[in-house]
């Protein structure tokens, strides 16, 4: 995988992204009592939702529903959703059909 992982000791948060240059980042901004990685890269705390080790800055964005999802049939970039929006990387896609024609176009491109 060439996503973000997350990993925790009793004072940090930390990210490794494969496809950075390798190096361990500490996410100084997590709250390390109440993260957890949620797979894909994707990871949140209380207050914040974190896509390959950056903090995701999106108006509206939910982070007590934030979830990732699997499509069956697609392994591209990875998915996520909350209440209000479908989520690529942090790209935010406001309906099923704007989601879909995002996966139409990946697939096309492979």
């Amino acid at each position: 995988q060439k996503f973000g992982q997350y990993g925790m000791d009793k004072d940090s948060v930390y990210c490794h992204f494969r496809i950075s240059d390798g190096d361990i980042i500490i996410l100084l901004d997590a709250d390390r009592k109440t993260f957890k990685s949620l797979g894909l890269g994707y990871g949140k705390d209380k207050s914040k939702v974190f896509c390959n080790c950056n903090q995701m800055e999106l108006k509206d964005l939910d982070i007590e529903s934030f979830e990732t999802i699997k499509i069956k049939g697609y392994q591209g970039i990875p998915i996520a959703k909350d209440k209000n929006y479908f989520y690529a990387w942090d790209e935010a896609l406001k309906d099923s059909n704007e989601l879909k024609e995002f996966i139409s176009e990946e697939l096309s491109r492979k």
